[in-house]
C-alpha cells in the first residue's frame, strides 16, 4: 500500500476522524484544519473589503458635507449681499427725499460701514472655514495614504500623497471677492 494512504490510515485509526488531504505546499493535513484555514482566510478577505468600503464611503459623506456647507455659505453671502444692495437703493431714494440730508447721510455712512465690515467679517470667516477643509482633507489624504502604505501599498499611499498639494494650493472661492480677505 502507498504510504500516504497509510499515513491516512493511521491517522483515522487513532480517532483523529475526517481525512486527509493536500494543502496548497502539497503537505498533508486534515481536511477539517484545511476548511477552517480557507474559512479564515475568507473571513479576512470580507473584513478587508468592509475596511474599503467603510474608508470610501467616509470620504464621500465628507465629501457631500463639504459641498452643502459650501453651497449654505455662497446662498448665505447672496442674501446679504442683496439685502445690502437693497438697502442701498432704498438709501439712495429716501436721502432724496429727505429735508434733513446731512444726519441721515451720516447714519446712513455708519450702518454701511458697519455692514461692509460684517461682510468682510464673514468673508474673512468662510475664507479661514475653507482653509481649515482644505486641510482636514489633507490630513485625510495622508491618514489614507499611511492606512495604505501600512497595508504593503506604497505605490497607492505615493499616489494619495501626491494629491495632497494641489487640494491645498486650490484658490479660496470666497477670499477673491471684492472687500475680501
Amino acid at each position: 500500500m502507498d504510504e500516504r494512504f497509510s499515513l491516512v490510515d493511521k491517522h483515522l485509526s487513532e480517532g483523529g476522524g475526517g481525512y486527509m488531504e493536500p494543502d496548497d505546499q502539497g503537505d498533508w493535513v486534515r481536511y477539517s484544519d484545511l476548511a477552517a484555514a480557507r474559512a479564515e482566510i475568507e473571513r479576512l478577505k470580507r473584513e478587508l473589503e468592509i475596511t474599503h468600503n467603510s474608508r470610501n464611503e467616509l470620504a464621500e459623506t465628507w465629501k457631500d458635507r463639504a459641498i452643502k456647507a459650501e453651497a449654505e455659505r455662497d446662498a448665505a453671502l447672496k442674501e446679504q449681499d442683496r439685502l445690502v444692495k437693497a438697502w442701498q437703493a432704498k438709501h439712495d431714494y429716501q436721502v432724496k427725499q429727505s429735508k434733513d440730508h446731512a444726519d441721515y447721510f451720516d447714519k446712513s455712512q455708519r450702518r454701511m460701514h458697519e455692514l461692509v465690515k460684517e461682510r468682510d467679517e464673514a468673508l474673512s470667516m468662510l475664507a479661514d472655514a475653507e482653509r481649515d477643509m482644505r486641510q482636514r482633507v489633507a490630513d485625510y489624504l495622508q491618514s489614507a495614504a499611511n492606512d495604505w502604505r501600512s497595508d504593503g501599498h506604497e505605490h497607492n499611499a505615493k499616489k494619495i500623497e501626491d494629491e495632497i498639494p494641489g487640494v491645498l494650493a486650490l484658490p479660496l472661492k470666497h477670499a477673491d471677492r471684492e472687500g475680501g480677505v
